[in-house]
């Protein structure tokens, strides 16, 4: 168990929950706040925590009900209920909705950090106990390090990166990933005091050698994607924004205006608000995208290309599109909501960008004990070395950024995020003749 530990409090007392999350960071985690009920679970529903300190008597949604569906969901999240009721019986109750211990107010802050690195160190997967890259060790459980049989002196940030970093067993650590575990959802992700503690741990490492160099690297080219990410999404939410204003107010100024004209205003202003929503939608899947998956469960390949099929029916017809399908048995475990959202992108991408009285083809199976999904379609040529651009946000063929109209471009950047996740392959082709040839394997 990592010990910079993600905490979400949940207490409605606001001065008491601002005075744990603080007390908290000092000890280490990254910590979020929340007043309410529904801020809760809305916190749960795109971060995974590995503690809620959990108010029994919140607002909005009652902590009772926070508690079940936390337990309901089973994401490894460990819960200590607070509450000003301390009987035997008030106690019984909380832990039979699922909670994992029971803390009675008034309490001493110091038995509330013991219980919640308690909780902590149950974790759903184990790590080892001690983390070696090169001569740097790291022990998570005594929270000391060492390079070459010297003990490192590091602030608990510090120490946090570096065990993040050594965890990953020189896996790609992405800049969500690191906000997610050593800071919180209050750092600002361009914040210098990011790099800064990555520069200061690099100095007190010293030249560690091509394995942690790389894993800085690494974590660098993914702060830059991050930038580069945040302001296309920026630009994308912002024109129709734009767009939306001016519309408005040039008819509200127009003296000659009509109820005809300003209905077409309203019109178009309503047009530009489903393109955000569409856009918004986009984003809040390609966040729980790449927040991996944490619950596998069994899915057939075929029983989900079935419905993808069936719910884009009409958009085919209605384009000219002729769709046929060949579904034999692809069993493979995984999340089955971001599956059938990985296939439905694939499905909608090949109809959208296609031609007039094109086809598209999708095919389930299994090869070398794989399951594989394979979506072909006609559509205009596409050089082979733009093929990978496809995948990168906001990309469509022959442009810098996509038109709206035609997409956001993000449908194949959430196919590979969920890719990624699965651990999964994706193999990307360009047909000669014009249109794409994309197959994904599920181990």
């Amino acid at each position: 168990m990592l010990s910079s530990m993600r905490v979400l409090v949940a207490e409605d007392f606001e001065v008491l929950a601002r005075s744990i999350g603080t007390g908290l960071r000092r000890e280490g985690m990254a910590v979020d706040v929340v007043l309410d009920g529904g801020d809760a679970l809305e916190h749960l529903a795109v971060t995974r925590y590995d503690v809620v300190v959990l108010d029994r008597d919140l607002p909005g949604v009652h902590g009772d009900e926070v508690c079940r569906r936390i337990a309901a969901e089973g994401g490894g999240s460990r819960v200590l209920m607070l509450t000003a009721a301390s009987t035997v019986r008030d106690r019984v109750e909380g832990l039979g909705l699922g909670a994992d211990d029971y803390l009675p107010k008034p309490f001493d802050f110091a038995e509330l950090v013991a219980r919640i690195r308690a909780l902590g160190r149950r974790p759903a997967t184990s790590l080892p106990p001690v983390l070696e890259c090169g001569d740097v060790t790291l022990d998570p459980s005594r929270r000391v390090a060492f390079r070459a049989g010297r003990r490192l002196e590091l602030s608990p940030k510090e120490f946090a990166l570096l065990e993040c970093l050594l965890a990953s067993a020189g896996r790609v650590v992405s800049a969500e990933q690191l906000l997610e575990r050593v800071w919180d959802e209050a750092a600002d992700p361009f914040t210098t005091a990011v790099k800064q503690t990555m520069r200061r741990l690099r100095a007190k490492l010293g030249e560690l050698g091509e394995t942690l160099d790389g894993l800085f690297g690494r974590l660098e080219a993914s702060f830059q994607a991050q930038r580069h990410f945040v302001a296309n999404a920026s630009h994308e939410l912002r024109t129709p924004l734009t767009a939306e204003r001016t519309v408005l107010q040039v008819a509200l100024a127009d003296p000659d205006a009509t109820a005809q004209t300003l209905r077409s205003a309203c019109e178009t202003a309503l047009k530009w608000g489903d393109q955000q929503e569409r856009l918004i939608e986009s984003l809040l899947t390609l966040a729980s995208s790449e927040r991996g998956v944490e619950q596998w469960e069994p899915f057939d390949l075929a029983d989900i290309g079935r419905n993808v099929i069936l719910d884009r029916h009409q958009e085919a017809e209605r384009r000219g599109i002729h769709v046929d399908a060949a579904f034999s048995t692809a069993p493979a475990t995984g999340d089955p909501a971001l599956a059938e959202s990985l296939m439905a992108n694939l499905v909608s991408n090949a109809i959208r960008h296609n031609l007039d009285g094109g086809w598209v083809e999708l095919a389930t199976g299994r090869t070398d004990g794989r399951a594989i999904v394979t979506v072909s379609n006609t559509g205009p040529l596409i050089p082979p070395d733009e093929v990978d651009r496809l995948f990168q946000p906001f990309q469509r063929l022959g442009s810098q950024r996509a038109r709206p109209a035609s997409g956001h471009g993000l449908g194949l950047t959430i196919v590979r995020a969920i890719v990624s996740v699965h651990g999964a392959t994706l193999t990307p082709r360009a047909r000669p003749e014009g249109g794409l040839d994309i197959t994904v394997s599920f181990p």
